[in-house]
């Protein structure tokens, strides 16, 4: 069978994508084709049993930030070249199924009109679906777009109480974007996640209601005994793997490991803040900090006094090769955009205490989660301009690294670790619900074929 792969044009969903084409080509036996724009391809690394097929994009996949409307806009204009794929595929008479990246709004059209099975991939945490599934109801009662960021909403079923600022489609909600994603799991065969029943089993059980689900995660820890598949992943900037050898001079859980990911942006001022903030600390930190996240050189926006103050202490290097450095045993904490894709790499890897700093759209709502639900991280203060000045992140540095809270939010996450390492055992949740979505795709591609004969 052949299962034709659609991710959005962001990094972190082109790995995730690669992650389950490459374990379920082992464990189903299934050829995968990943359908990618020309710049992405570009990038990516992948076995040859991942057919990788470039389509037209109107627009460059990788710039200086995350714009929503670009983003929605390259992925409309795949649209005709997808669909010349799956032409070609259905006239050679393969047996087709799709796994479509939920923010890939045309794909239920397509399928549908195809008649071929579909599976919808959501790569954000199912207490985000579950809310945005509520959405409907939120507009319908006018609580959205927010007039109140402090409203608190504790009504929508499977998720704790949190406030309107909180929400993980933004306070600016757009929603026409937001009905244009929901229609894309209306008639689907499943929902596949980039989590595990244990953590969300709340918001999973109303999301079964609906759909049948699929938490299959964390991708981070589906190992393929097949050593002859490479790893794959894509990276737009090359990684400095030589922080791995300055990370090996460190004492244990020592370094606070910095990083906003892949997407996130700063303005000068901020980032001078967080600078001012680090060094004075007093901690030693490993700083990913990208060219592109802040405009300007990097070395012309921190002072030369920062970099004399934190010589011995501090490395600052545009990418890293993030699971490494979690996993490392000298990294004792991590600043996060709380972007759910480096939660999880956290969270099954390394599985340090996090400081939460939320930027954009979900993460709001992720920050959340860690630090009032799941105990495993502190949020960092903004003051009444969304600043964070340079003494609060001096205070939530100190008390991550070395205050009396630390223990417990290191028991927390090696709870959740362990959930997350048991869950992939012989028996475990994620090894049931992988077995299950292999056996479902196969019948359904299967009684398909038949419908159509």
């Amino acid at each position: 069978m052949q299962v034709v792969v659609v991710p959005s044009p962001v990094q972190s969903h082109v790995n995730a994508c690669l992650s389950i084409a490459r374990y379920l080509t082992y464990v189903g036996g299934f050829s995968f084709i990943l359908v990618l724009t020309e710049d992405f391809a570009a990038n990516v690394t992948y076995p040859k049993e991942i057919r990788i097929v470039t389509v037209p994009s109107d627009g460059p996949c990788f710039s200086d930030s995350l714009d929503v409307n670009l983003v929605f806009r390259i992925m409309r204009s795949m649209r005709s070249g997808f669909e010349s794929v799956l032409r070609t595929l259905i006239s050679s008479g393969s047996r087709v199924c799709i796994i479509g990246d939920c923010f890939v709004t045309w794909i239920h059209e397509v399928a549908t009109l195809h008649s071929v099975p579909r599976y919808v991939l959501y790569l954000e945490n199912a207490h985000c679906l579950a809310i945005s599934l509520h959405v409907p109801c939120l507009l319908h009662e006018g609580l959205v777009p927010v007039q109140d960021p402090n409203l608190l909403i504790d009504n929508i079923p499977g998720v704790f109480p949190f406030f309107a600022r909180e929400l993980p489609t933004g306070p600016k909600i757009m929603p026409h974007l937001v009905m244009e994603v929901l229609e894309n799991f209306h008639e689907s065969a499943g929902v596949i996640f980039n989590t595990l029943y244990s953590w969300e089993s709340k918001p999973l059980e109303v999301i079964k209601r609906k759909f049948p689900v699929y938490p299959i995660g964390p991708l981070p820890l589906m190992h393929c005994p097949d050593k002859s598949l490479p790893e794959v992943k894509t990276t737009i900037w090359r990684e400095d793997e030589s922080c791995l050898k300055w990370l090996d001079a460190m004492p244990t859980s020592s370094i606070l490991y910095v990083s906003f990911g892949s997407v996130a942006s700063m303005g000068v001022n901020q980032i001078q803040k967080l600078a001012e903030g680090l060094e004075a600390s007093g901690h030693p930190f490993l700083w990913v900090l990208r060219v592109n996240m802040v405009k300007g050189s990097i070395k012309d926006i921190l002072p030369d006094e920062f970099w004399e103050k934190t010589r011995s202490r501090a490395l600052v290097i545009s990418w890293a090769p993030q699971l490494k450095v979690l996993a490392h045993a000298a990294v004792g904490g991590f600043l996060t955009h709380c972007g759910w894709h480096s939660i999880v790499e956290n969270l099954s890897g390394g599985c340090v205490p996090m400081l939460c700093w939320p930027l954009i759209a979900d993460q709001h709502f992720n920050a959340k989660l860690l630090t009032d639900e799941w105990k495993v991280g502190l949020q960092l203060l903004q003051d009444d301009d969304g600043i964070v000045k340079k003494e609060e992140v001096t205070r939530a540095v100190k008390e991550l690294m070395a205050g009396k809270i630390r223990q417990s939010l290191i028991e927390n996450s090696l709870r959740l670790k362990e959930a997350a390492c048991s869950a992939f055992q012989e028996g475990g949740s994620s090894a049931k619900y992988i077995e299950g979505l292999v056996q479902d795709m196969t019948n359904l591609s299967t009684h398909t074929k038949s419908d159509n004969e």
